[in-house]
């Protein structure tokens, strides 16, 4: 069975203790979206606090 989507928390689960997302975690899913995997990120913060870290991803 192959991948076809994965959906990440932001808080404790992707970003760091510095509310950042790591270099490593951005290579990752990079590859992942080339591979055609659709990645989406699930938060409880409103749509204006999270837009930046989905343009960071190019989602």
């Amino acid at each position: 069975m192959e991948i076809q989507a994965v959906v990440l928390d932001l808080d404790g689960t992707l970003l760091n203790k510095q509310t950042k997302i790591s270099n490593r975690n951005k290579e990752v899913l990079k590859k992942l979206i080339d591979k055609g995997v659709k990645v989406f990120l699930a938060t409880g913060r409103a749509p204006a606090a999270s837009a930046h870290f989905h343009q960071q991803l190019g989602l």
